[in-house]
């Protein structure tokens, strides 16, 4: 475990801003955005993100199911969507845009790299954003990132999909 490391039962908040203290365990924000927050909290020059933990996911998925279709279309809980803007809005400001990326659990690792599975989206504004972030949890259970789950034989772990992190200029 890294050094600034925090337990997963202490993170409060639903969304985590990079660089912000303590590190969240990987199965709060996975592997992608674990490590931008590992080389933000080294001092490397990483864009402004933030991430949307695996608590919304899990909440979603406990509304609606693990189903594209429902998820595609469902709606972040008001608490959720409140927090989502108002970290947005902090962070970047209410004109911006920015990219919206996924990080799931067993994502960029030594056995599974996940790369390309999984959807991104360009240059969302902040009146798209909760619906981009929802198409981006979608996409785990998409039919190439299905397929790609039972070639790698159920060693990749999505139960809980972290972090969709959030950059104003550039993917890290």
């Amino acid at each position: 475990p890294h050094a600034r490391d925090a337990p997963a039962g202490r993170l409060m908040s639903r969304f985590w801003i990079g660089g912000s203290g303590l590190i969240p365990s990987t199965d709060l924000l996975g592997g992608k955005a674990r490590q931008l927050a590992e080389l933000a909290a080294a001092g490397l020059p990483v864009p402004p993100f933030f991430c949307v933990t695996s608590r919304v996911f899990d909440g979603l998925v406990a509304q609606f199911g693990l189903d594209t279709a429902a998820l595609a279309v469902s709606q972040m809980p008001t608490a959720d969507l409140d927090e989502l803007h108002q970290t947005f809005d902090q962070l970047f400001g209410r004109g911006s845009r920015v990219a919206v990326r996924s990080s799931a659990v067993g994502e960029d690792s030594a056995k599974n790299s996940f790369a390309g599975q999984l959807d991104t989206f360009l240059y969302v504004d902040r009146e798209a954003l909760a619906e981009r972030v929802v198409a981006c949890f979608a996409s785990v259970v998409s039919e190439r990132a299905t397929r790609y789950r039972a070639l790698r034989r159920g060693d990749v772990e999505v139960s809980q999909v972290p972090g969709k992190s959030l950059w104003k200029r550039a993917p890290g």
